[in-house]
């Protein structure tokens, strides 16, 4: 076979032949963050030099004439050293290897003007290309990711860049959603801007991976602009299906390939090109840049082999063109002869073997000389044997530990954004004379701009972000995202909103925000302000107090630091206090108890100190009475089990059956031959008498929500709520939690006695069969949505992540279940109140909701039948209304419903039909914009009223688009029931443009 020769058009040989220098211990992307970055220590002119030439030696005796390589230029130091050495290599190779280089920053690297124009020079002056890496992060495409996604100044970034480029006449080059998040469409940002500044034809993006993950018809939306703009993708297929889906422990195998939408791509007339990417280093440990190599493979993960048709161009001809090379790497008449022979008679053959024996002519001429062999880099990265050791001692024991973002300017974005890869003290270890040539090798390793200096000081870009901005806090906040601390309420004039929401609306526009609640238990892991924050500001709309724990003076400190946060911050996260109830559970300890299978623990009524080091008490005097040998405790619904083998006196004696973690006042359930045990245990009153100190707690309190455990039926609740009517200086909502054997016959009567119903699931489902837990939470769920009265489905979301950061598979498929269920809310337990990771906690909810809404919307899913629930004639009026706006909006595709409201009813009623937009609610009510929060779909504000309604709809469409939240031209339905005069209110619904 004749083959002309090879173009890759994606490499990065800057921080290639380091695998075995410094190994990436686990194989994982953090791993590789490691290793890259203890490997940077050997980093210098003659290193790096050495290490590129060998590569393009490799290349070219392959067959390869053209190479595009990427060079990290995050910093001065890095430009000065990868440019100049560049064009020694250009030289070197020249009537070879056609060389290209592209200066790789993240996208925010350009809020910086003055550096952004120095790079673009300097760019300019060695003949490079620019380039920047959009929505490239793990978690690229989410509004945390302020480094490559920049969401609140993404099109200036992206203008200032393109801007830039034209100015120099230069080509552009992106690494674009390197990431498995349907949310990063880095590709799509890309393609709007190089149609609106006429760039069409001069743009390449890399990687794509998020594009196969995309729902159908955006999918190919994104391909449309791709195609419209001229963009050319070139796709990894190695290194993405090596890197994307990678489980860091080994447990787990991959569920997708990595790859973008090759076949889509071309098939819609975009160029697709094939390259190497990243070899023999830590993010990819094989390659050798052989692009037959690359071609096989990438036929097998891509399947081009059924035809191959036209695919041997995406290794050759298209990735020439994309270069700026016509009509080089093609056998035409006239064209330099430039080949590859191989051996092989068809294309089984030929990738079948290596084809080592290849026969490479270059101008009617064999290239005689083999191939480079690795022991020629022998010297070169044998290095310090001293630091060779020191570099291995850092790999492993980093996998182990993390340090502050301030602990070492070093971050990287490939694997956790901005993960700190040195301590303070480790980076001391490193000798001056390495220490000062420091270079940073890695995938999208970025070294700080302070690089070199004592100080800590934030990156430019943080000194001038906005208030409401998130950003990361180099110092105090463990890394995690945190509203800038000059951040104000968040109000214009007499508007206020949500800083947090304010923002998400800005990013994603109104109908790609979230509309499922999201409610946080607020315990020992998330009591402290800066955690407080740190939920708020990643979706958090109610926190719980969960009245098992603390005492009220633990409950007041947490109120006060919400309330603070709310006001400084410009939060406007409710409160709900959730009551014990009489249940059976554990008396409190000082740690939560690690239950090994065989292990033996005594349950007594006694003082549990007075017994011996494995007992536990219990807080139900009819405990021993009730308990027979035989029979099985659950804790926690399953946390752990213990079988009963003995009884003496006030003691009973377990052994651990099913292992676990028994936690401070967990709850107890007997079952007996497979069925609960039902004794006294079952004559308990729904509040006890500790119960009734709580909610007059929570009254003095003001807290917007009271949840109660173990409902059993209508009439505590309606007691309940003629109690606290009578005391409290304001609406308070009750929340009936359907926890209990005794609630399962009569939810229809909770439901409508209830202002909101809770499907507690771990401890439901200690009491009731397992399997008919998912037929239950689905009944409450549709009741609810049915009578318009928000529904929280809780426990056990992501249970695993009390221990681990990251979620099991089942774990996000029941939470998009429950999204798809279209419930109000989804609320973290554990996860959040004594978990490790309550930020990747609520992280999840958050991303996972936001992409099951918009597969909703899609799909039209989770659409039920509405019966008519107002009675008053009034009533009915607002009910029909709300329906017909609701129906108005998703025909016309309107940005948002506008709905005025003094009570919230307008609203709740808009909710319950879950229109595709968003519902923002104006009200002239702090407590019910508060209140609000729990509502689906519900975007709350207060809005000071004017006595004209047309004034008020006047008044917010100017004061939204000041903030950014709608635009000219926006369609929306507004409603509302407020009164012009004395005379009654009058409801109307109206289709209006914004001005």
């Amino acid at each position: 076979m004749l083959w002309p020769c090879f173009c890759d058009l994606h490499t990065h040989i800057d921080k290639s032949h380091t695998c075995e220098r410094s190994r990436n211990i686990d194989g994982s992307l953090s791993g590789a963050d490691r290793s890259t970055a203890a490997d940077a220590a050997f980093w210098d002119e003659d290193d790096v030099f050495r290490r590129m030439d060998f590569s393009i030696s490799c290349a070219y005796h392959h067959g390869t004439v053209a190479l595009r390589t990427h060079l990290i230029n995050m910093t001065p130091q890095q430009i000065e050293l990868t440019w100049p050495m560049f064009q020694r290599l250009k030289d070197k190779w020249a009537g070879k290897v056609e060389l290209q280089a592209v200066s790789l920053v993240v996208l925010s690297f350009f809020r910086d003007e003055a550096a952004a124009c120095k790079l673009a020079d300097i760019v300019k002056k060695y003949g490079g290309i620019m380039g920047a890496a959009v929505c490239c992060a793990e978690n690229g495409g989410d509004a945390s990711d302020d480094w490559t996604t920049c969401s609140k100044d993404r099109d200036v970034l992206l203008d200032r860049l393109f801007r830039l480029a034209k100015q120099r006449d230069l080509d552009l080059d992106f690494h674009t959603d390197e990431n498995g998040n349907p949310g990063a469409k880095g590709l799509l940002y890309v393609a709007e801007k190089t149609i609106q500044h006429g760039y069409q034809g001069r743009v390449v993006c890399g990687h794509c991976c998020s594009l196969v993950l995309q729902p159908r018809s955006e999918q190919q939306r994104i391909i449309k602009a791709a195609r419209q703009a001229g963009i050319t993708v070139v796709s990894l297929p190695q290194i993405n299906q090596w890197t994307q889906d990678r489980d860091h422990d080994a447990c787990f195998t991959p569920r997708w390939r990595g790859v973008t939408a090759v076949h889509e791509l071309r098939r819609a007339g975009v160029p697709v090109a094939i390259a190497s990417d990243n070899i023999r280093d830590q993010f990819y440990a094989y390659g050798d840049l052989d692009m037959l190599d690359v071609f096989g493979q990438s036929c097998r993960i891509c399947h081009l082999d059924r035809p191959y048709g036209e695919w041997p161009c995406s290794v050759t001809s298209v990735p020439a063109a994309a270069m700026g090379l016509p009509g080089h790497c093609s056998i035409r008449s006239g064209a330099p002869a430039d080949c590859v022979v191989f051996r092989a008679r068809n294309y089984s053959e030929l990738l079948s073997r290596p084809q080592l024996d290849r026969v490479i002519i270059r101008n009617g001429r064999q290239v005689p000389a083999p191939l480079p062999t690795y022991e020629q880099l022998d010297e070169a990265l044998e290095g310090d044997q001293e630091l060779s050791k020191e570099s291995s001692t850092r790999s492993l024991s980093s996998l182990d530990r993390a340090a502050t973002v301030k602990d070492h300017p070093l971050h990287c974005l490939s694997s956790r954004l901005h993960r700190p890869l040195f301590q303070e003290q480790e980076k001391a270890a490193i000798p001056a004379r390495r220490h000062a040539r420091l270079f940073v090798s890695t995938r999208i390793m970025l070294l700080h701009p302070t690089f070199g200096a004592a100080s800590t000081a934030a990156p430019p870009q943080e000194k001038a972000a906005e208030p409401d901005t998130l950003k990361r806090d180099a110092g105090n906040n463990n890394g995690r995202p945190r509203v800038a601390d000059a951040a104000a309420p968040s109000s214009v004039e007499d508007l206020d909103v949500d800083s947090v929401l304010a923002k998400e609306l800005s990013e994603n526009g109104p109908r790609s925000t979230r509309r499922t609640k999201i409610i946080c238990t607020i315990g020992p892991a998330s009591c402290s302000e800066s955690m407080l924050e740190t939920l708020a500001v990643s979706g958090m709309n109610v926190a719980r107090l969960n009245m098992c724990h603390g005492d009220h003076e633990w409950h007041t400190d947490v109120i006060n630091r919400i309330r603070k946060l709310n006001q400084e911050k410009g939060f406007s996260v409710a409160i709900m206090l959730d009551t014990e109830g009489s249940e059976v559970h554990t008396s409190p300890v000082e740690q939560p108890i690690k239950a090994e299978v065989g292990q033996d623990y005594i349950f007594t009524i006694r003082q549990p100190e007075n017994v011996g080091p494995n007992a536990i008490g219990v807080s139900y005097d009819a405990f021993v009475d009730d308990i027979q040998v035989g029979d099985l405790i659950v804790v926690d619904g399953g946390m752990v089990s213990l079988e009963v083998h003995s009884k003496a006196g006030p003691d009973v004696h377990t052994k651990v059956v099913d292992p676990g973690i028994i936690l401070s006042r967990a709850n107890l359930t007997f079952h007996r031959h497979g069925h609960i045990v039902r004794a006294r245990n079952a004559m308990l009153p729904v509040l006890s008498a500790k119960d009734w100190k709580d909610i007059d707690f929570a009254i003095a309190q003001d807290v917007d929500f009271i949840a109660i455990s173990f409902v059993k039926s209508a009439d505590v609740i309606n007691n309940l709520k003629s109690y606290v009517l009578s005391r409290a200086a304001k609406t308070i909502e009750i929340i009936s939690k359907v926890e209990s054997f005794d609630s399962v016959p009569n939810i229809q009567e909770i439901v409508e006695a209830s202002d909101g119903v809770m499907v507690a699931r771990g401890d439901l489902g200690a009491q009731i069969p397992l399997e008919d837990v998912p037929s239950v939470q689905k009944e409450v769920v549709v009741r609810c949505r049915q009578v318009g009265k928000p529904v929280i489905v809780a426990s056990h979301l992501l249970q695993s992540m009390i221990e681990y950061p990251t979620p099991t598979r089942a774990e996000v498929a029941d939470i998009a279940d429950v999204v798809r269920q279209r419930a109000d809310a989804l609320m973290l337990s554990g996860e959040s109140a004594a978990g490790g990771f309550p930020d990747k906690c609520i992280n999840v909810l958050r991303v996972v909701s936001m992409q099951v809404e918009e597969w909703c919307r899609q799909d039209k899913h989770g659409q039920i039948l509405l019966p008519q629930i107002a009675k008053a004639p009034d009533g009915r009026v607002s009910e029909v209304l709300c329906n017909s706006a609701a129906t108005m909006a998703n025909q016309l595709g309107a940005a948002a419903i506008f709905a005025y409201t003094r009570r919230g009813y307008m609203a709740n009623f808009l909710s319950r039909a879950r229109p595709d937009c968003p519902i923002f609610a104006f009200t002239d009510k702090q407590e019910v914009r508060t209140r609000m929060n729990l509502r689906w779909g519900v975007m709350p504000f207060r809005l000071d009223f004017d006595a004209d309604p047309e004034r008020n709809v006047e008044r917010t469409f100017q004061l939204l688009k000041r903030r950014g939240l709608v635009h000219a031209g926006d369609l929306v339905v507004v409603v509302s029931d407020l009164r012009p005069s004395g005379d009654g209110p009058v409801r109307t619904a109206q289709i209006r443009h914004v001005p």
